[in-house]
């Protein structure tokens, strides 16, 4: 390993170096990283054998010599595979690399990785299965292995590889030069850039770096004689965005000294197209949206809108919504229909962050693949999740506003004025009811009320929260009711997770320590328990199944099944928590909760499964749940995490 820290081990130094106490357990490191702890006590003992004063051992845990541990965190030069994982990506992008030539792995595993050969078959049985999701195959003969399938497939191969490097680092125009440091990577982008200003197009920063990355895959492949086989293709009209992506072909090819054949010149025009929308988009409406859009995306929407108003938070009415959600559906059509994968960098953020918009979107790319064949991977899933976010937050953010009253005896105008300031502060955290004169006028509306806002001080206000201001509102005072805006709405959260929870869950479907062998045995025995305790009828168990090849739920070590279809008799949630984790996809899950849908009740789901994801995902509450050995201990455990 050098003096290099590589994958897993660096990742397990940072968390150690930036932990807030001293000693660690291997427990927190396992919850942290997503790993078993057997796992975590290999690094350490890896790490433990080549570094001997890195790190201590004893019943509290684990301690790290900082000092020592940024020295090596903060070398940075030609990383050797060390991690599975890594070694694998080494090894595809080596096949990769020299595809029609064979591939030493007797000289690799000895001269470039430093494994048994042992290690290096089991990659490759790995390496195996990745390459069937690319239509390819490799051949081994003695030592030698020789990749086989289409250069358009090793493309795609290529780029996934190189977006899940991307996906632990920032992906970025720098992080594309470090990749081709031979070529002018910022020619390709401010070319684009600059033809597409010209031609009235614009490309977000997304797209544009996708834009970048796979043009500069086919440089580098026809650069070394890697050609996709030529093919004609009939072009049906000379539209606006076939001409600019002639203009930006042109630019290539002179600027790089290659020519593109009518395959890969019909390739990299689907790239550029798929990715455009007219720069004056803010000027298109939905008069006259036909103009843009053909009308297979025409046929797609009005299911997709239908599905979004069934959500209840989305207007699918706004124009200005769906004039730029057609236009993004008008896109993703051509980039499915030409086989072309667009990657999305936000995805895995997205994900965990906003998991009840990333499942909404979900949902509808499960009605965009019933209507069209298509499938819809998480990137795409996550970019229609970009669309609905903004307007679906707006509309949730009413849920969680206090109720106020002002109490201001009558003088003047001042009153008004004193709303004015709370409204332009508060105006997103807080609902005004009413500005009263007398304390006794709030005893006939106090159980609506939340918090009374107050320039005279009083003694009995019924029960209700209560800040005393000046009349003049000073900063003192807006800390003070900002203060105890935050105390009423995380107090109105843990009643209302906590009655939610009791009214959903209980002891007959919670479950502790059960061995499953991986998710699809995890999820039949939960599902026919949900079954067994009426809860939903029998084709549940296959919905649950469905929906979780579709798309993982597993969120880190923590997986929350479900049914596409809220046609349950019951909204309900069965509980699993496991200290030895259960296989889950490429996750090591520890925590299942599998959730029965309602559809009378989908919105106390949206509101349970937004809230533990997201509480869930802080490594120190996961630890906390697994220590729960009661049903009721989990319920009070969760609340208090809040």
């Amino acid at each position: 390993m050098d003096n290099h820290i590589y994958g897993k081990y660096k990742k397990l130094l940072g968390i150690m170096v930036h932990t807030e106490n001293d000693w660690i357990t291997a427990a927190d490191l396992s919850a942290a990283m997503n790993i078993s702890v057997r796992s975590v006590k290999n690094y350490l003992s890896d790490l433990t054998s080549i570094y001997n004063d890195l790190i201590q051992s004893s019943r509290k845990g684990y301690k790290i010599n900082r000092i020592l541990a940024k020295q090596l965190l903060s070398v940075s030069l030609t990383e050797r595979p060390y991690a599975p994982e890594e070694r694998i990506r080494f090894i595809l992008k080596k096949l990769l690399a020299a595809p029609y030539k064979p591939l030493d792995i007797f000289q690799l595993s000895e001269e470039e990785i430093f494994v048994s050969m042992e290690t290096v078959k089991k990659d490759l049985s790995i390496i195996r299965k990745r390459l069937r999701e690319f239509d390819m195959y490799i051949i081994t003969t003695g030592f030698e292995v020789v990749l086989e399938g289409s250069e358009l497939d090793k493309r795609k191969m290529l780029s996934n590889i190189l977006y899940e490097e991307f996906s632990r680092n920032a992906f970025s125009l720098t992080a594309i030069e470090k990749i081709f440091p031979q070529y002018n990577v910022k020619y390709v982008y401010n070319t684009i850039m600059e033809i597409c200003k010209r031609h009235c197009f614009f490309v977000n920063d997304y797209s544009l770096l996708t834009l970048v990355l796979d043009i500069m895959i086919g440089v580098e492949r026809i650069k070394n004689d890697y050609i996709l086989p030529e093919k004609l293709f009939y072009q049906d009209a000379v539209t606006p965005e076939y001409i600019l992506a002639r203009d930006i072909v042109s630019s290539l090819e002179e600027y790089f000294h290659i020519t593109y054949n009518n395959f890969e010149l019909n390739e990299i025009m689907v790239i550029i197209v798929s990715n455009l929308i007219k720069s004056d988009f803010d000027k298109i409406t939905m008069k006259d949206i036909d103009k843009y859009v053909n009308a297979d995306c025409y046929a797609l929407v009005q299911p997709l809108k239908t599905q979004m108003a069934s959500f209840d938070f989305i207007d699918a009415d706004n124009d200005k919504f769906m004039t730029r959600f057609m236009l993004h559906i008008n896109n993703l059509l051509m980039r499915l229909k030409n086989n072309y994968e667009r990657k999305n960098p936000l995805a895995g953020h997205i994900k965990t962050s906003c998991p009840m918009v990333f499942e909404c979107a979900v949902t509808l790319s499960e009605v965009i693949n019933k209507k069209t064949g298509y499938r819809i991977d998480e990137h795409e899933t996550a970019y229609i999740a970009l669309h609905i976010g903004s307007l679906l937050s707006a509309n949730l953010s009413g849920m969680n506003k206090v109720s106020c009253v002002i109490l201001f005896p009558g003088y003047y105008d001042y009153g008004e004025r004193l709303i004015s300031q709370l409204t332009g502060s508060f105006d997103s955290m807080i609902i005004i009811q009413c500005v009263i004169t007398h304390i006794e006028e709030l005893k006939p509306i106090a159980d609506g009320v939340d918090l009374l806002i107050s320039v005279v001080n009083i003694e009995n206000f019924y029960d209700v929260e209560f800040v005393c201001v000046n009349p003049f509102m000073t900063e003192y005072d807006f800390d003070a009711i900002r203060s105890r805006i935050e105390k009423i709405r995380q107090n109105k959260k843990k009643r209302r997770l906590f009655e939610y929870l009791k009214q959903i869950s209980g002891p007959d479907i919670f479950l502790r320590n059960t061995a499953f062998n991986n998710e699809d045995d995890a999820i039949r025995y939960m599902s026919d328990l949900m079954v067994k305790n009426g809860y939903a009828g029998k084709t549940f168990v296959e919905e649950v199944l469905s929906r979780e090849h579709s798309y993982s739920t597993a969120y880190g070590n923590i997986a929350i099944p479900h049914s596409m279809r809220m046609s349950a008799k019951k909204t309900g949630m069965a509980v699993l928590l496991n200290e030895k984790p259960v296989p889950w996809g490429q996750n090591m899950v520890n925590i299942v909760l599998l959730f029965t849908i309602e559809k009378e009740t989908r919105n106390l789901f949206y509101d349970i499964f937004n809230n533990l994801i997201t509480l869930l995902l802080e490594a120190p509450n996961a630890a906390k749940i697994l220590d729960c050995k009661t049903y009721d201990d989990f319920i009070k455990t969760i609340v208090d995490c809040l």
